[in-house]
């Protein structure tokens, strides 16, 4: 039993080891960071939002919190979520290859917001990708 679970935890780190290193090239050739900010604030306090680079998980921040990332140069697609919210909010970001950017996340306010739970209703049946619990915005580039 000690011996598997030992075995286990070395196919981990191994696992873990190559994907850094698969990864380190593609920052280092003309990569630009990413930097999500999430606001401070009461509302959805309790709720992470979780950040999508094309597909991937990258962050899952809470209020107040932040989190830098390495992207490739080109057409990055960012989505920002929460589990227990319907909808999401995504944007396409065109990097430039060195460049660094900060997005700011907040909660979001829709003119459906104020319907409650009809106003969520509607905003996630109609597949917009400015929906969810919360939006973002790019603040700088550069």
């Amino acid at each position: 039993m000690t011996a598997v679970v030992f075995r286990t935890l070395v196919l981990v780190a191994t696992s873990l080891a190559v994907d850094s290193i698969a990864a380190a090239p593609a920052a280092a050739a003309g990569g630009a960071k990413l930097t999500f900010t999430r606001v401070s604030g009461l509302q959805y306090a309790g709720v992470q939002a979780t950040v999508k680079v094309n597909g991937k998980q990258v962050a899952g921040l809470w209020s107040g919190a932040s989190a830098t990332v390495d992207v490739a140069p080109g057409a990055n697609v960012i989505t920002v979520d929460a589990s227990t919210y319907p909808g999401s909010w995504t944007q396409t970001l065109n990097v430039k290859p060195g460049a660094r950017y900060t997005i700011e996340i907040s909660p979001h306010s829709s003119g459906t917001a104020m319907l409650g739970l009809i106003g969520v209703a509607i905003e996630a049946s109609s597949k917009s990708k400015q929906g969810g619990a919360f939006q973002m915005r790019v603040v700088t580039g550069r």
